[in-house]
């Protein structure tokens, strides 16, 4: 009783910028422990900010405003982590914005098929970059042999 646990993350301050700019548009997981799904719409460091335009990935230089904004975020959401699930992201270089998702509805084909659209959140949330999954499956189930 009254113990607690701190969950260290490791900073990977050796990946590469562009690991994260090829995940603009792409769906992966935030919100540790929890895991929700979520879309990529920018990546941002204290000097730049990252979009998808039209295939392409913009690259907009930071204003001295943006900076300190930035380092409001990262401070924002590091201790909001610590202190309500216990988990130290440690240095934050690059922060994700991401819209969550807000739910999924079937959409029924003349054919008889099945499509599943996903509706996004209109707001953007910050997540360190870190704390962002992608290439996340669903786990396979267990065949037991008989």
């Amino acid at each position: 009783k009254d113990k607690n646990c701190i969950l260290n993350i490791d900073p990977q301050t050796d990946t590469p910028l562009e690991t994260y700019t090829a995940l603009l548009g792409e769906e992966v997981h935030v919100q540790y422990p929890h895991l929700v799904e979520a879309l990529v719409v920018g990546v941002h460091t204290e000097e730049h900010d990252y979009a998808m335009e039209s295939n392409f990935v913009s690259k907009t230089p930071a204003v001295v405003n943006k900076k300190d904004c930035f380092k409001h975020l990262k401070s924002r959401e590091c201790i909001a982590l610590k202190s309500r699930w216990g988990i130290e992201v440690g240095d934050v270089r690059v922060m994700m914005s991401v819209r969550k998702i807000r739910g999924k509805v079937p959409s029924f084909q003349s054919e008889g098929d099945v499509t599943i659209i996903k509706h996004w959140c209109e707001e953007t949330s910050y997540v360190p970059a870190q704390l962002v999954l992608s290439n996340l499956s669903p786990p396979v189930p267990v065949q037991e042999k008989c």
